[in-house]
């Protein structure tokens, strides 16, 4: 249970870099919201164009870590929003942008990677290839005796 809760916080602090590259990626073309004249409405576009990457990095992040049903997906999406909020935190107290909590945006696309972990547990799990020889599957094996 640790170890899985460890992995997930480690998949997490993955997304949030994965999230922060698209934020970026989303806002080039409108620029800096400190460039602006509201900063809670700049921040607020910023998460809004974010959500959408989010969920897609989420359901595809989730499931290459083979999110194995909608409910294991969930919980591994709670972690990690809050592996999300905390960082956002610490970067808002840092800078003194803690108002994008207070924005539709961040709380939309927090729920974009909830949602995005548990759509993996629903999508078809990809499986390795097997080996030939001594791992054959136990119901095609033949009793000798």
């Amino acid at each position: 249970m640790v170890k899985r809760i460890a992995v997930d916080v480690g998949l997490g602090v993955s997304l949030f870099v994965l999230v922060m590259v698209a934020e970026f990626l989303v806002t080039l073309p409108f620029g800096s919201p400190a460039e602006g004249s509201d900063l809670a409405s700049g921040l607020n576009r910023e998460f809004l164009l974010t959500a959408l990457p989010a969920l897609l990095l989420s359901t595809a992040l989730a499931w290459w870590a083979r999110t194995a049903s909608p409910g294991h997906g969930m919980g591994r999406g709670l972690v990690w929003a809050l592996v999300l909020v905390l960082f956002y935190l610490s970067i808002g107290l840092g800078n003194g942008t803690s108002v994008m909590f207070a924005t539709g945006g961040m709380w939309l696309m927090l729920v974009a990677v909830v949602v995005g972990a548990t759509l993996a547990g629903w999508l078809p799990q990809r499986h390795g290839r097997q080996r030939r020889g001594g791992n054959d599957s136990a119901a095609l094996r033949t009793r000798l005796t």
